[in-house]
């Protein structure tokens, strides 16, 4: 009997070939990339050491969320960028390329992106303060930050209320809209080169959401975020098919000619249910899938594991472990890179 790999990757390769379920050609300058910095909490902070690391591994992107809380801690009080000069720099210095997030109104303790002071303005002052520090920063990094991120999920914001990462007043989605249409503008004005990027969530009202906004909001792609395994076993082909259906259906929502890239996916490894094997089972089938089914690119979540976080699963999203031991996943990815998406023997 052949290995169970080979079996789930034969029916993926099967499930490719049936009528009615082709999909693209590989985009030709794909994104293989990684989730890098995402919140503002001390135990993810990168160390030029990291981005060194990411290269031997063959990383070439990294999403940074730049974070309005750290650069703007206080209100009215000058901008503090001396990480993400950090990062930018050791990126650069590495050949890896940066993608960034701006804006991402978690604003509370539980998730402290945006600054804390933020839960106190209306609407329209949130908006105002959000464009001076988008523009500050998208200044700053013109020409060096190759892509720009809209904000992050702002259509799941009432599971994010629910969950305390943000507050209620983003359920608003005339403010939401609000939010996009000024990070974009910002982008535009200062890094007109850059690429920008909506991102949205499988699944939650998504599809409604990208109706909403495909035409209100210039943007040039679609960051999706997809969750695929499920617990007890890491089903290649069903991988395939769901990403293949996820990603048709926002860029049809949002007008059809928008590319899709896979912006944030990944496999926690907290036990008995979730193993570090099957991270590794779920990073080669969904890279396998993101290039047949035609992304242009693919950002693991995440690069460390963090035990700031509130539950297991949360703590274990890492390719690398909290002491920056590499997972088996860590290996396998650089594989998947090397080998440009088709799967390891």
């Amino acid at each position: 009997m052949p290995p169970l790999r080979h079996v789930r990757l034969g029916l993926l390769a099967l499930l490719f070939a049936l009528p009615g379920l082709a999909t693209a050609a590989p985009a030709p300058d794909f994104k293989w990339g990684l989730v890098a910095y995402h919140v503002n909490k001390a135990g993810y902070r990168l160390l030029p050491s990291d981005l060194q690391r990411m290269a031997d591994n063959g990383i070439e992107w990294i999403r940074v969320d730049f974070a309005w809380g750290q650069i703007e801690p206080l209100q009215d009080e000058p901008f503090d960028w001396a990480y993400f000069d950090m990062v930018v720099e050791q990126a650069e210095a590495h050949g890896i390329q940066v993608a960034g997030t701006l804006g991402n109104g978690y604003n509370t303790e539980q998730r402290p992106v945006a600054p804390l002071w933020t839960q106190e303005l209306t609407n329209e002052d949130y908006v105002a303060q959000l464009d001076d520090y988008a523009r500050a920063t998208v200044a700053r990094y013109a020409d060096r930050v190759d892509a720009w991120a809209l904000e992050n999920e702002v259509h799941l914001a009432l599971p994010h209320a629910a969950v305390r990462w943000r507050t209620l007043q983003f359920l608003d989605t005339e403010f939401q809209d609000a939010i996009l249409v000024a990070l974009s503008e910002a982008v535009r004005a200062h890094d007109p080169s850059a690429e920008v990027v909506l991102t949205a969530s499988a699944g939650f009202n998504v599809e409604a959401f990208m109706q909403r906004v495909g035409s209100r909001v210039d943007f040039d792609s679609i960051g999706l975020y997809t969750y695929l395994a499920p617990l007890f076993t890491v089903d290649a082909a069903g991988i395939a098919a769901q990403l293949a259906e996820q990603m048709q259906l926002v860029a049809d929502a949002a007008g059809g000619d928008r590319p899709v890239m896979i912006f944030e996916t990944g496999y926690h490894t907290s036990r008995p249910l979730r193993t570090e094997a099957r991270q590794v089972e779920y990073v080669e089938a969904i890279s396998v899938a993101a290039r047949q089914a035609g992304a242009t690119g693919l950002f693991l979540y995440q690069y460390l594991d963090n035990a700031d976080e509130r539950t297991e699963a949360d703590q274990t999203f890492g390719l690398l472990r909290e002491n920056r031991t590499a997972k088996p996943a860590w290996a396998r990815y650089g594989q998947m890179i090397r080998n440009d998406g088709v799967a390891a023997d």
